[in-house]
């Protein structure tokens, strides 16, 4: 589901501006110069790959207002803060999503082993499509690149999202403080902070501030969790029917990159593909990995020839249909620690 929420929300893009990215085609997979894609992309009954990035510029991060601070001073600049792939079967009202950690060791083309987040080309999704291609054998049909400041638009448009805390919350390192259990209505910059954030602490019974511990599994679950109410407050409110999605492409038009074979027609197929989605046979996966120290820095090695993952690449790779529930890809006990939003409270 937050594949698809990211898939729904990235729609919002229309002609001129950065709409499409100059010369940025897709269709990678086997060669270093990605190939024109289909004409008809997103249309019919064609199951195709769309490679969905959320790009940090830092552009919308002011560091003064809390809530809007750097995740991490040392690392600010342009770069992949989100990747994923939405596997999409129109006909058979299914998909599935594979997050990619932003810190995965690839080996990237020209540039040797690196993080996959390095791979951040404004407007250009091409080599980080290649180097997908290479390390997992999983072509890219298509692609949406999202300025993150197009994120607190959104979740402004829908009046912000409600998230349920066991205890209070806080990453100094963003400004952000949640003072209280219970439900929490973050604005969107206040969203923007929460899931960049990569210090997140909870308050224990104590009263110490304990860090989450589980790094990018417990960053990327968080995420989740956002699009996913995102996804439902937008579709509760209609924001995926296709005038409202075009209103959305109009004011959202700054900030969203699309490769010059998709027009807004076929994002306007994709908004109406996913409103028919069975939710049950909508799935999400996570590239499994391992944490290794290279050069005096921890990255994340994938573990890609494990039962689950063979069968989790299978499925993007087009040897093996779209099907309903199966393993996530995430390691065991990869979450033990992690600051979730409490699961007994609905806000």
């Amino acid at each position: 589901m937050a594949g698809l929420t990211v898939a729904g929300l990235f729609i919002a893009r229309g002609d001129g501006g950065r709409g499409t990215a100059p010369g940025n085609t897709m269709g990678v997979g086997g060669s270093a110069t990605a190939a024109t894609a289909s004409t008809s992309p997103l249309a019919g009954t064609d199951v195709e790959n769309l490679l969905i990035t959320g790009a940090d510029s830092g552009a919308c991060i002011d560091t003064d207002p809390p809530g809007t601070g750097p995740a991490d001073p040392a690392r600010v600049g342009e770069r992949f803060d989100t990747i994923v792939i939405l596997r999409i079967d129109p006909a058979a009202h299914r998909a599935a999503i594979l997050w990619f950690p932003r810190d995965l060791w690839v080996a990237v083309p020209g540039r040797g082993d690196q993080r996959i987040t390095s791979t951040y080309l404004r407007e250009d999704s091409t080599l980080l499509a290649q180097t997908i291609y290479d390390n997992f054998g999983v072509t890219v049909d298509h692609h949406i690149q999202i300025d993150f400041c197009a994120f607190t638009h959104i979740i402004d448009a829908i009046d912000g999202i409600a998230i349920p805390f066991i205890a209070p919350v806080q990453d100094r390192h963003v400004g952000l403080e949640i003072p209280a259990a219970g439900c929490h209505t973050f604005d969107g910059d206040e969203a923007l902070a929460y899931m960049r954030s990569r210090h997140l602490q909870q308050l224990d019974a104590d009263g110490t501030w304990q860090e989450d511990p589980t790094g990018d599994f417990g960053r990327i679950a968080r995420q989740q969790d956002v699009l996913r109410r995102v996804l439902a407050t937008a579709l509760e409110r209609g924001l995926l029917e296709p005038d409202v999605a075009r209103a959305l492409i109009e004011s959202l038009q700054t900030y969203v990159v699309r490769d010059r074979n998709l027009t807004i027609d076929d994002l306007l197929s994709l908004a109406d593909a996913l409103r028919h989605l069975d939710r049950e046979g909508s799935v999400q996966y996570q590239v499994d990995s391992t944490a290794v120290a290279i050069g005096g820095n921890i990255v994340l090695r994938p573990l890609i020839d494990t039962p689950e993952m063979r069968s989790i690449l299978a499925t993007f790779r087009g040897e093996a249909a779209l099907i309903g529930a199966a393993p996530s890809g995430r390691p065991s006990g990869a979450l033990d620690g992690a600051i979730l939003p409490d699961p007994t409270i609905m806000c």
